[in-house]
């Protein structure tokens, strides 16, 4: 809880500047997280954990949600350079984030030349 502005100290300001969040997020806001992340890991962890290429396939798939939703994050690389970079398929590894992109309704300005993406349906 913030304390209220005072005439002698801008209370406001110094949070602001610390990067404090004006209000602390209510149960809604909580629950909607809650919600998308569950909604991220399930999609990430879809994989038979049993298999030896689990952990290939969630970083593939971890990866590959990463860079669809923010390329920046890789140097705004795109996804053949990516992989490349990684010792990743390209293949692969893009039709992991076409996948991510159908699944949360996402795509970035490097997706929107894949002619796949006009004829897939969910």
């Amino acid at each position: 809880m913030h304390a209220e502005a005072s005439y002698d100290f801008d209370w406001d300001a110094l949070y602001s500047a610390l990067g404090e969040p004006e209000a602390a997020p209510d149960n809604s806001d909580r629950e909607r997280l809650a919600f998308a992340l569950a909604a991220v890991f399930d999609y990430i962890l879809s994989v038979d954990l049993g298999d030896k290429a689990a952990p290939d396939s969630i970083t593939s798939r971890t990866i590959a949600l990463a860079w669809t939703i923010a390329p920046a994050r890789f140097g705004n690389a795109s996804i053949r350079r990516l992989a490349k970079r990684m010792g990743l398929s390209a293949a692969h590894l893009s039709t992991k984030s076409a996948d991510a992109g159908r699944k949360f309704g996402i795509s970035n300005q490097f997706k929107g030349h894949d002619w796949r993406n006009s004829k897939v349906t969910t």
